[in-house]
């Protein structure tokens, strides 16, 4: 038996379409013998999780400010506000264009 932790439970990975309850008594005896399952997810995964989150977030936020670049909004903004607010956009798109 070979498993994987999955969300509340157990996936065999020997089986994907088996999944096993912590409750279950096979898999409690499987790990008092020691063994150890696989965790939910790899480094690997973790680590494209957290940079589709942080696209997303970069996605977001131009979303959110794209109001701001009509001439109508910008120019009502300081030097120190309207640079602010380029630099941070610019930021974001090459962050994403980067990540792609």
């Amino acid at each position: 038996m070979k498993l994987k932790i999955c969300g509340n439970g157990f996936k065999d990975l020997d089986n994907p379409n088996i999944w096993y309850s912590n409750e279950n008594s096979d898999v409690i005896q499987w790990l008092s013998e020691g063994n150890v399952p696989e965790p939910e997810f790899t480094e690997a995964e973790l680590a494209q999780r957290e940079l589709n989150n942080s696209i997303s977030e970069a996605k977001q936020y131009l979303a959110s400010t794209d109001y701001k670049m009509t001439m109508d909004y910008y120019a009502t903004l300081t030097l120190a506000e309207s640079s602010e607010l380029t630099l941070k956009r610019v930021e974001a798109r090459e962050f994403i264009r980067l990540s792609v």
